[in-house]
């Protein structure tokens, strides 16, 4: 009688030791290093509402999700569409406004500290605010994207001019132009703002960069941005908005 209960209480002793060793280990692994955040639209107008969902989270940790200047703070919540349903979460349909400045956007969701074992995981996507625009009308009527002359023989001042296309909405379905209204555009050399002007509402603009803003002849890259505005936005690419101007030496014009 005092063998069997010696056994016994061994098996028990097993049990309870398996089952020790095994609840930890699981609870440790993570959901998913990088919850997947997923935008109902990726291209929205300026102040918008955003809407997205956040999958592969533990059910009851908070997610932090900012765009632009904006925070939100949601709470994963158990799915039905799985078997673990009691620690697999989910986001649905949760809110952000967009920034009210045209521009590309990252929306990045990240899991608090709350959730200890899924703390600091995060995910991202982009987001599209406004109309992209772009210099130049290839594509469109072969004039090329842009030009630059000497503004004057007597100093370095040199004058660009070219277009600024919506190459969405540049046509409307009978081929006719499209009054994209009028956009301010900047002009750098360096980190320096060098000079500005305006479209007109067919996208032509014609500034001259002044003589003080070259101290010698040759090569100069000048990068072209928009200024900040609710409609449109310009793509910082280099093969876009940035452009190398030879300045000629006055003497030799």
């Amino acid at each position: 009688m005092l063998i069997k209960q010696k056994i016994a209480v061994t098996l028990t002793a097993l049990s309870l030791m398996s089952m020790v060793a095994i609840a930890p280990t699981a609870m440790a692994i993570p959901i998913n290093e990088n919850p997947d955040i997923l935008v109902d639209n990726n291209y929205v107008d300026a102040g918008s509402i955003v809407t997205f969902d956040v999958d592969s989270v533990r059910a009851k940790c908070a997610v932090t999700t900012t765009l632009g200047s904006r925070k939100v703070v949601d709470k994963a919540v158990a799915t039905e569409s799985t078997d673990d349903a009691a620690t697999i979460g989910e986001i649905v349909d949760a809110t952000i406004r967009a920034p009210r400045v045209a521009g590309v956007y990252v929306v990045k969701s990240i899991v608090s500290k709350s959730c200890a074992s899924d703390s600091g995981y995060r995910s991202s996507d982009d987001i599209f605010v406004g109309q992209p625009l772009y210099i130049g009308a290839d594509d469109i009527d072969g004039d090329g994207s842009w030009d630059y002359d000497s503004a004057s023989a007597s100093n370095f001042a040199t004058r660009i001019y070219g277009d600024v296309v919506d190459y969405d909405e540049y046509f409307d379905g009978d081929g006719e132009f499209i009054d994209l209204g009028t956009v301010k555009l900047q002009f750098y050399k360096g980190n320096k703002l060098i000079a500005s002007t305006t479209t007109d509402s067919d996208g032509y603009f014609s500034v001259v960069l002044p003589s003080k803003s070259f101290k010698t002849s040759g090569e100069h890259d000048i990068t072209v941005k928009l200024s900040g505005n609710r409609d449109y936005y310009m793509e910082m690419d280099s093969d876009v908005n940035v452009f190398t101007v030879d300045v000629q030496d006055p003497a030799v014009l």
